[in-house]
């Protein structure tokens, strides 16, 4: 049997979460849910996705890691072949300049 004092306490945490739009949230949800014609089959993630309205669901924050690590070793190589360009840059600069009319400025004339 309950008490008045835990009565009165569960009906103001239920006038907490309609104020709070929370029980019209799970209601359209859970409603979602019912009328999904192949049930998912993790409910609480399908619940999860619906319900976040800010930020990926944890579920997802694997694939962001994963996709992260790709993108620093990508970055990292990236940025050896600058260097590694920068290099070759550098050498062909302070290397004396060919005569004019030599086969070497052909080449670069069309690369241009």
């Amino acid at each position: 049997m309950t008490t008045p004092a835990i009565d009165a306490t569960k009906e103001q945490f239920r006038d907490y979460l309609d104020k709070q739009g929370i029980v019209d949230q799970l209601t359209k949800v859970l409603v979602s849910l019912y009328e999904e014609a192949e049930k998912p089959a993790n409910a609480l993630e399908y619940l999860q996705q619906h319900l976040t309205s800010e930020g990926p669901v944890t579920s997802d924050f694997d694939v962001i890691k994963q996709e992260n690590e790709e993108l620093k070793a990508r970055n990292e190589e990236l940025t050896a072949r600058v260097e590694e360009l920068e290099a070759q840059l550098a050498a062909t600069s302070s290397a004396p300049a060919p005569a004019e009319g030599s086969e070497e400025t052909a080449p670069a004339a069309e690369e241009a």
